[in-house]
């Protein structure tokens, strides 16, 4: 099996490789699971994205997500790449 690349949790001017993706909780969620989903590129990125995390007042916020990420939308699939922070959370 692939070592899986990792998302990153800056505090305090550290950048830490974090264990486990906060994201994929949400992501699989009934709710969400029809309407996102990420393209993998590579066998090392079975989750297609990369997480960019911070910490602020005791609450983990998500800085920066990267990867190609669909959306559908009216039955459509529309593909956004580079930063799809925005494309996942308008």
């Amino acid at each position: 099996m692939t070592a899986q690349t990792h998302d990153y949790l800056s505090y305090s001017g550290i950048t830490l490789r974090l264990a486990g993706p906060p994201l994929d909780s949400w992501l699989n969620s009934r709710r969400h699971r029809k309407l996102y989903y990420f393209r993998r590129g590579t066998s090392a990125n079975r989750r297609g994205y990369v997480g960019y995390w911070t910490l602020r007042d005791g609450k983990l916020y998500l800085a920066k997500l990267l990867g190609r990420l669909l959306v559908l939308e009216a039955n459509t699939w529309t593909e956004f790449q580079t930063n799809t922070l925005d494309a996942l959370f308008p």
